[in-house]
C-alpha cells in the first residue's frame, strides 16, 4: 500500500472535504476557505512536484494519477471560483486559516502515527512528512522551524491567491461595467 495516498496531506484531505461542500448544503459555508485551500495545494504541488523530481520515471502510475489528480483538484477550485458560487473576500482570511490548522493537527496526528520518531530524521521509506511538518522533505530548513515554514508558505500562497482573485476583478471588471454603463449610454441617446 502506498501510505503517501493517505489524507494527511493538504491535496488528499480536500478530496473527501471537496465532496462534501460540491454536493451537501450543509457545508456551504466553507465552501470559500476549501477552494482557496484547494487551489493553493494544488498550485503548489504543479509549480514543485516533489515526488516526481529525482529517481522515478514521471511516466509511471504514481506520477501520472498524483499530476492528474492535483490537476483536477485545481480545475475545482478554480472553477467553483469562477462561477460565482462564492465571492471571495480577503476579510474571511482567518477561514482560510482556521482550515488550514485543523489540517495541521490532522498531519501532525498522521507523522505521529506512522513514523517512528515525529522530529528525528529516518532515511527510510517509511517516513513520512505529510503537510512538509517533520522537516524531513526540505533539508535546508531545521525542523522545529519547519511546521512554522510550512504553514506561513500555504497560508502565504492562499492569501497570493486571494491577490490575484481581487486584481483580476479591480482589472477587468472595472473596465466591464464602463463598457456597458457606454453601451446604456448610446441606447439611451438614440431612444
Amino acid at each position: 500500500m502506498n501510505n503517501d495516498k493517505l489524507p494527511f496531506h493538504l491535496c488528499t484531505v480536500l478530496c473527501p472535504i471537496v465532496a462534501f461542500t460540491q454536493f451537501n448544503a450543509r457545508f456551504e459555508k466553507i465552501k470559500e476557505p476549501v477552494a482557496i485551500l484547494a487551489i493553493t495545494g494544488s498550485l503548489m504541488y504543479i509549480v514543485y512536484p516533489g515526488n516526481a523530481i529525482g529517481e522515478i520515471s514521471p511516466f509511471c502510475y504514481k506520477i501520472l494519477q498524483t499530476f492528474i489528480y492535483h490537476g483536477i483538484l485545481f480545475a475545482w477550485g478554480v472553477n467553483t471560483l469562477a462561477s460565482g458560487q462564492f465571492k471571495p473576500t480577503v476579510k474571511n482570511w482567518y477561514k482560510t486559516l482556521i482550515g488550514l490548522l485543523i489540517i495541521a493537527v490532522w498531519a501532525t496526528l498522521g507523522n505521529l502515527a506512522y513514523n517512528q520518531s515525529y522530529l528525528d530524521k529516518i532515511d527510510s521509506a517509511e517516513h513520512h512528512d505529510w503537510l512538509f511538518l517533520t522537516g524531513t522533505s526540505f533539508s535546508f530548513v531545521p525542523p522545529y522551524l519547519m511546521p512554522i515554514a510550512a504553514l506561513a508558505a500555504i497560508f502565504g500562497t492562499a492569501m497570493c491567491v486571494y491577490g490575484l482573485y481581487h486584481l483580476y476583478v479591480h482589472l477587468f471588471c472595472k473596465k466591464d461595467s464602463a463598457a456597458e454603463e457606454k453601451a446604456e449610454e448610446k441606447t439611451e441617446a438614440t431612444v
